[in-house]
């Protein structure tokens, strides 16, 4: 059964230093069971995987009706640069059935909204992408591809851009 799966790859909304110290809101999928499940949604869509999965999972929104959870997943053996093809997920409860529904290129650093701030329609999940941030998923673990990112931290981004 996924779901016990799902559990496994279960991360805070912290992020780590990975080995090469940048930050890495993912983990590495190790159960054989999730990596086949994520490795087949994405054969459906005509994806090939490389093997070398890195997922973060989030619950929902509380107030959201559908209650869904978001699984976001990198492919890290086909890198653009910093950033790594990413793919959502999200599951019902209680359910083993996973359904994509955004892709892109993103970094590995991930913006969570706080959790009295968050809201179905609102972007709850964002990722690195550039200088700038791509909302994953809203609130409800609809695609967040019209939303706008969360991430509010152009000074640093600046400073880091200029050798400051």
């Amino acid at each position: 059964m996924v779901i016990s799966a799902l559990i496994a790859v279960s991360g805070g909304t912290t992020t780590a230093l990975s080995a090469d110290g940048a930050y890495d809101a993912y983990l590495s999928v190790t159960d054989a069971t999730l990596k086949a499940s994520y490795a087949k949604m994405m054969a459906q869509e005509d994806i090939s995987s490389t093997d070398k999965l890195f997922a973060h999972r989030i619950e929902g929104c509380a107030q959201s009706p559908e209650n869904r959870t978001i699984h976001a997943v990198q492919d890290r053996g086909s890198p653009r640069g910093a950033e790594f093809p990413t793919f959502v997920f999200v599951s019902e409860p209680n359910g083993d059935r996973l359904q994509l529904i955004q892709k892109a290129f993103a970094g590995r650093h991930l913006y969570v909204l706080e959790a009295s701030a968050c809201q179905p329609d609102a972007c709850l999940l964002s990722a690195e992408k550039g200088y700038s941030d791509i909302c994953l998923a809203d609130g409800a673990g609809r695609p967040g591809e019209d939303l706008p990112g969360l991430r509010q931290d152009f000074w640093s981004d600046l400073f880091k851009l200029l050798g400051l």
